[in-house]
């Protein structure tokens, strides 16, 4: 205890009043502590929502279907192609909608006259190796049918079976356009062609490629049941498609 020697002349300070704070210095306080845990949240927040957006906007498609060509195909007719032919299709995936998604691919036949960089043909290339791969494209439709069977083996005959020589490609092997009343009915109207400068009649344009089905023996669509699933149900599309 101290000497009262030492506080005798000490004179003891008031009390100090406990000061009220304003609402405004209270808000500034309570930001002061919390500034980042709401930064934070919103970020958060903002992250949660983005990806619930992506998940509901990003309608998968119900099938997929390859158009190869080996120059550009002109812009539009893969939209007009995919909408004409969700008619023929179902709901296969169960999220409430019908989508048939056409995958172009510019696959040069002389890649010295070729209309795309080296680099655009090598990732053509690999996305139709990776399409072949997967399984996702099931019907095919090309103007250039044996050259394209030659070099990717992708195509099956009419009956399903796999083409094993040059003279199994020139029997029951793919459905030209033109000789397939459904086909030809098929509402497909004009797309501007030559930068806008002239018009051209989808169906025209469509009139010499032929339809294939997916090659099945030895793929990833015989060993796994889902696959096999979905490669059933497109050759249901094709085969309405084709029908005379």
């Amino acid at each position: 205890m101290a000497s009262a020697m030492y506080t005798r002349n000490i004179t003891p300070e008031p009390p100090r009043e406990k000061h009220e704070m304003t609402k405004k210095e209270k808000w500034k306080n309570w930001w002061d502590y919390h500034l980042w845990h709401v930064v934070i949240g919103i970020i958060a927040a903002a992250l949660v929502i983005y990806f619930i957006i992506e998940a509901v906007s990003n309608v998968k498609p119900d099938y997929q279907i390859a158009i190869m060509t080996d120059t550009m195909l002109p812009t539009g007719i893969s939209d007009a192609l995919g909408t004409a032919l969700e008619a023929y299709a179902d709901d296969f995936n169960g999220d409430g909608k019908v989508v048939v998604q056409i995958n172009e691919y510019e696959i040069p036949l002389d890649t010295e006259a070729a209309t795309v960089d080296a680099n655009t043909l090598m990732a053509n290339v690999t996305r139709l190796m990776a399409d072949g791969q997967e399984g996702e494209s099931t019907i095919f439709i090309t103007n250039h049918p044996a050259e394209y069977a030659e070099n990717y083996s992708l195509f099956a005959k009419n009956d399903g079976t796999t083409p094993e020589t040059a003279s199994d490609l020139k029997t029951d092997f793919g459905y030209k356009w033109s000789d397939c009343p459904v086909l030809t009915s098929l509402e497909l109207g004009e797309v501007e062609y030559y930068g806008g400068t002239s018009a051209l009649d989808v169906q025209d344009y469509l009139k010499d490629f032929y339809l294939f089905r997916r090659a099945y023996s030895g793929t990833l669509l015989e060993r796994k049941e889902d696959k096999q699933v979905y490669y059933e149900s497109s050759m249901k599309i094709l085969d309405a498609l084709t029908a005379k």
